[in-house]
């Protein structure tokens, strides 16, 4: 077992997994085993009392691990995960340190910066009469003109997609059918939003962060991108993201 100051005393920590001064265990914490892979810890984590994290996992930086849940995969950086086995609940807004509060797209009716990389929140036409709804959209309404689009469905509770930025491309986001919960991070400031209706989309441009979370069992997000697939122009490491954009600015 491994033990400092940070770490509370009747925590079990495998000899193998480094706990960085700026993290902590709590209290009958478990985290790893001896004779398995370590634990990848990042800095800042907060791991609560009487939670276990398995061998192998990766915690990214500034995670919160709420009290008896249990970690049996990798978490993204400044996620806050409980349960069994652990989801993700939210995200940290890394200026307050508290969750990051979400902008209800339902609440929408103009252009909305999110302050997030140029990221915003943006309106389409709707229409409604007795036959139900419609909502349209002039791909010269939008940010870009759209050259791809996919549909993102049936994603498991819990599950996360997104977790990436790009270099060039730029992506609007439309919720078709249900809700999901959006984070757009540009390295220094991190926003949430949440999609609940069809008649406003989020504009992620190149160089954000995105990340989608919390699907309603129901959900059904549209992507419309501004340029042909290319593997290359994903950042798919979240401190490779960090270090690209300082070699920007």
């Amino acid at each position: 077992m491994t033990h400092h100051q940070n770490v509370h005393p009747t925590a079990i920590v495998a000899r193998s997994t480094r706990v960085p001064d700026n993290a902590r265990v709590g209290p009958y914490a478990v985290v790893g085993a001896e004779g398995s892979d370590p634990v990848v810890i990042g800095d800042g984590v907060e791991i609560g009392a009487h939670a276990t994290v398995l061998p192998g996992v990766r915690i990214g930086r500034c995670v919160r691990v709420l009290g008896n849940s249990l970690v049996a995969s990798d978490v993204p950086p400044l996620a806050v995960v409980g349960g069994v086995p652990a989801a993700i609940r939210g995200y940290i807004d890394p200026i307050t340190d508290n969750f990051a509060q979400a902008v209800r797209a339902s609440t929408i009716d103009a252009v909305a910066p999110l302050g997030a990389g140029g990221a915003s929140l943006v309106p389409l036409r709707a229409a409604h009469d007795l036959r139900g709804e419609l909502v349209v959209g002039e791909f010269t309404d939008l940010p870009f003109i759209p050259q791809r689009f996919f549909a993102v469905h049936d994603v498991a509770s819990g599950n996360v997609r997104g977790e990436h930025a790009h270099r060039k491309c730029a992506q609007f986001l439309v919720v078709l059918s249900g809700s999901v919960r959006c984070i757009v991070d540009d390295g220094v400031t991190r926003r949430e939003a949440l999609l609940d209706t069809p008649s406003v989309g989020l504009h992620l441009p190149p160089m954000v962060w995105g990340t989608q979370f919390g699907h309603s069992s129901d959900a059904v997000l549209l992507v419309l991108a501004s340029l042909p697939y290319d593997n290359l122009d994903y950042i798919r490491e979240y401190e490779q993201f960090l270090t690209a954009i300082r070699e920007v600015h």
